[in-house]
């Protein structure tokens, strides 16, 4: 398998697990976006409403994943997801902002540590088949 469809694809998967974690459905994911393998995307639904601790953990997620299977792909990976992360925390004093951020990370570890195999599983059919639709996702996180 292609180390960065595969990265993608386990980048994807972290986010999308997390989310569920939280109750969250996510609509299609996809890599291989624009002919590039290291480059994915997910349709989760909005975040917004979550504490933000939750909202960071999605975010942070990604990134989290590959390192916790040793996933890598290119660098740029998760610019977009820390940028995402940024504008969470911009509203709070620099100190405070930091304590969100780093409990936010833990809580996507802890979350991916506990659904790896689901992160796993959803990582391998979406590096396969390029794109899954919701019903898919479903059946995949349905099985934890």
């Amino acid at each position: 398998m292609n180390r960065d469809r595969y990265g993608a694809a386990v980048h994807e998967a972290g986010h999308v697990v997390v989310a569920w974690a939280f109750g969250l459905k996510t609509r299609a994911m996809a890599v291989g976006v624009n002919g590039d393998d290291s480059a994915g995307k997910a349709e989760i639904e909005d975040a917004s409403h979550l504490p933000v601790v939750d909202q960071i953990a999605i975010s942070s997620a990604g990134i989290d994943a590959q390192e916790l299977l040793g996933a890598p792909t290119n660098e740029i990976a998760g610019f977009s997801d820390m940028v995402k992360i940024k504008n969470v925390v911009d509203e709070y004093e620099e100190e405070e902002g930091e304590v969100l951020r780093y409990a936010g990370y833990r809580r996507s570890q802890e979350l991916l540590e506990l659904h790896r195999a689901v992160v796993e599983r959803l990582a391998v059919a979406l590096a396969e088949q390029g794109e899954l639709e919701q019903i898919a996702i479903e059946r995949i996180v349905a099985n934890a």
